[in-house]
């Protein structure tokens, strides 16, 4: 096992020793399809990537310096892809249920200074 030191350390690592081993499984027109950590891997890089043309970093790396990146979602593959990019540029993940009211949703959003919200899907988004 290589040396882990962040957790975003753990899909690299995966990576490694199972390169063509399904990290997550979606179902996508009734079928599963597994998504290789290299997939993974580079959406995640991809999102960081555009988290800094944006300007989103840890700042110096306090919570209220560092960027939010917010995400209503149920639980599905690009949730953890959002989460691995907001690790990777030191930002500050704000995960909201989406089964509470539209006034907690505004609330988090508002104490939270998210300067980013992801949905999952378009119930969510008409909320």
């Amino acid at each position: 096992m290589e040396n882990i030191s962040r957790i975003f350390d753990i899909i690299y690592n995966y990576e490694n020793q199972f390169p063509n081993k399904g990290i997550f499984h979606d179902k996508v027109n009734d079928r599963w399809r597994k998504l290789l950590p290299i997939e993974v891997i580079e959406k995640a890089n991809q999102l960081a990537a555009s988290f800094m043309r944006l300007q989103m970093s840890g700042n110096s790396f306090k919570p209220e310096t560092q960027d939010k990146v917010a995400i209503i979602s149920n639980n599905r593959s690009e949730w953890m892809i959002v989460d691995l990019a907001t690790q990777i540029n030191g930002c500050v993940l704000v995960p909201i249920y989406p089964s509470i009211t539209e006034m907690e949703w505004e609330y988090i959003l508002n104490e939270s200074q998210a300067a980013v919200l992801f949905i999952s899907d378009k119930s969510i988004y008409k909320k």
